[in-house]
């Protein structure tokens, strides 16, 4: 069985990214542009640049988890940056400080590429992270379900259960006490 899983909903999202505005607010930190670290700060980066008042956003690629609690040997980047980001402050922004791995390989990319400061924000942190970024909403112990990475996340546990040797109707079963929506459950085709 997968481990314990919180489900963030959009409006547990919008919340918990508003708290992280408040905290950069609070630290007077004026960033010029924020840099997501793709896939999971897409979103918070976008929604932060609302609440931050900053219009410039692009982003990074790094691969460094396969699945649930699988990781690589080391991130990758595979994705450069896009900008030019000399002299200007910059926020990372990522979804989750798991390791820490990931950010601590963009502060080094963007830093490499001449950023005046570069200071890091995620909605959430694990407590076992190697790096803390200056700015969290949330620790948290759980595997975290954001609303934006359901499917991933429904195949990624479907594929364990499935090696475990539960059936499809086993499954979405399991699913369903997981805490994934019935409805939606009902309607997934795992890719096994």
């Amino acid at each position: 069985m997968p481990p314990n899983l919180i489900h963030v909903t959009w409006n547990m999202l919008q919340k918990l990214v508003l708290e992280l505005a408040q905290k950069i607010q609070d630290d007077n930190y004026n960033p010029d542009i924020l840099v997501a670290i793709s896939r999971g700060g897409f979103v918070p980066a976008r929604i932060l640049s609302d609440q931050l008042g900053v219009r410039r956003l692009t982003c990074i690629q790094i691969e460094y988890y396969k699945g649930i609690s699988e990781v690589k040997k080391e991130p990758n980047l595979v994705f450069p940056l896009n900008a030019d980001i000399k002299g200007l402050n910059v926020l990372i922004v990522d979804d989750v400080s798991d390791s820490g791995t990931s950010m601590l390989a963009a502060i080094e990319h963007i830093s490499n590429n001449g950023a005046k400061t570069v200071k890091t924000s995620s909605i959430h942190i694990k407590p076992f992270t190697d790096y803390i970024p200056d700015y969290y909403a949330e620790k948290v112990d759980d595997w975290i379900v954001y609303p934006w990475e359901i499917v991933e996340s429904l195949n990624d546990i479907s594929q364990g259960l499935f090696n475990e040797g539960k059936s499809i109707e086993m499954i979405k079963e399991d699913l369903v006490r997981l805490g994934f929506n019935p409805s939606y459950v009902e309607k997934f085709n795992p890719r096994i």
